[in-house]
């Protein structure tokens, strides 16, 4: 759901939102110092947790995981890593038992050792 992410949301490094502010409905879910005094942050919807690593998937990846069963509709987009002409979409429902992981990306954030620290985060 690209309206859910900031204006020219870009999801691969070396894009971040500075200074480090989350998009309404996002908290900073984890936080990494960096050498220069400042701090790495992802947004991830409220509820969900950071997941780092996922082999084949972004790294700062978020994820919940559900309490009950759900039915999901979403968009899939098709996409060119060359160029950046019209993505076709398609919609698509889904059912998810309870217990099934749900992930989701998450915007990327910076703030300068200067700026306030996040809730949680004193890096």
């Amino acid at each position: 759901m690209s309206n859910c992410f900031p204006e020219n949301f870009q999801a691969l490094d070396p894009y971040y939102y500075s200074p480090g502010v989350c998009p309404r409905g996002y908290t900073v879910a984890c936080a990494a110092g960096l050498g220069d005094g400042a701090t790495v942050g992802t947004c991830c919807p409220t509820g969900y947790g950071c997941v780092r690593g996922r082999p084949g998937h972004e790294s700062n990846a978020c994820r919940t995981v559900l309490a009950t069963d759900s039915y999901f509709s979403y968009r899939v987009a098709l996409t060119t890593a060359t160029d950046d002409s019209p993505r076709p979409q398609s919609s698509t429902t889904q059912f998810w038992a309870a217990g099934a992981g749900v992930f989701a990306r998450g915007p990327v954030i910076r703030r300068s050792g200067s700026d306030p620290s996040w809730p949680g985060f004193p890096v």
